[in-house]
């Protein structure tokens, strides 16, 4: 169960870790559509969303989930 769970883990972040580097205005695009309906937003975009501080963040974020995916990855090979 544990090496399953492990397995499931690892993926999500290999895919995470993918999405978010390959793909970070994209991901930006559907946060924001997501406040915007959620009605988190009504005024448009946040100063926040405008910059490339955000698209770097994104970035990082997925550098750590590649991270992460080799940790559990290392883990299992263990």
């Amino acid at each position: 169960m544990d090496s399953a769970l492990n397995s499931i883990m690892a993926f999500f972040f290999l895919l995470a870790g993918i999405v978010c580097i390959q793909r970070p205005r994209q991901l930006l695009a559907w946060l924001l559509a997501y406040f915007t309906r959620a009605g988190l937003l009504q005024e448009g975009p946040p100063g926040w969303a405008q910059g490339s501080g955000i698209i770097l963040f994104i970035r990082i974020l997925g550098f750590l989930s590649l991270l992460n995916f080799t940790m559990h990855l290392a883990y299992l090979l263990r």
